[in-house]
């Protein structure tokens, strides 16, 4: 999924840390791309059924 992400979307992945189980599991993730990229990719991962919450942001200088 993560990887379908980026290349639909358009946009950098990076895993900064996860805990997964068989059935279950958390990752924290940085999305880098263009503003519309990013919330194009955070939609359609709610779309799939991921609970998505922003942990922290980045504003490009």
């Amino acid at each position: 999924m993560i990887y379908n992400m980026g290349k639909e979307f358009g946009v950098v992945t990076n895993i900064r840390r996860a805990n997964l189980s068989h059935d279950r599991g958390w990752v924290i993730l940085e999305v880098v791309g263009t503003p519309e990229a990013v919330e194009k990719s955070l939609s359609w991962a709610r779309e799939q059924g991921v609970r998505v919450e922003p942990v922290g942001a980045e504003t490009p200088s």
